[in-house]
């Protein structure tokens, strides 16, 4: 699968939609999507898919580790954006509904913080 261009429009199904709409509201939900979310910087993956392995040994991460996911997914999709910006002067120009959703993103994982800021 290759990534779109700038001339290909995607179209998002009403459920998709929906997701994307809830989706920055909560950490568990980020932390999740993050998990199967294609990623440009592997290391992010990585470090991702190796938080979530901790399931293999239990039946789901403690909110601080899915926190700690989130907040990686979150500084991923900041850079990514910024890169698009750089790269492409009319992608900012065009694109309210993806600045809307990293910026929602980055307000529910920065008021979602663990007490003592820990992951």
């Amino acid at each position: 699968m290759s990534a779109p261009k700038d001339s290909e429009l995607i179209k998002i199904t009403p459920s998709g939609f929906i997701y994307l709409r809830s989706l920055p509201h909560f950490i568990e939900y980020l932390s999740s999507v993050a998990l199967h979310s294609p990623f440009g910087d592997q290391s992010v993956a990585r470090r991702i898919a190796d938080i979530w392995a901790r399931c293999n040994a239990f039946p789901d991460l403690a909110f601080t580790l899915k926190h700690g996911v989130a907040s990686q997914f979150r500084d991923y999709l900041v850079r990514e954006k910024r890169r698009l910006d750089a790269g492409n002067p009319l992608f900012r120009e065009r694109s309210r509904e993806p600045e809307g959703l990293v910026s929602d993103i980055s307000s529910t994982v920065n008021l979602a913080s663990p007490i003592g800021g820990a992951c």
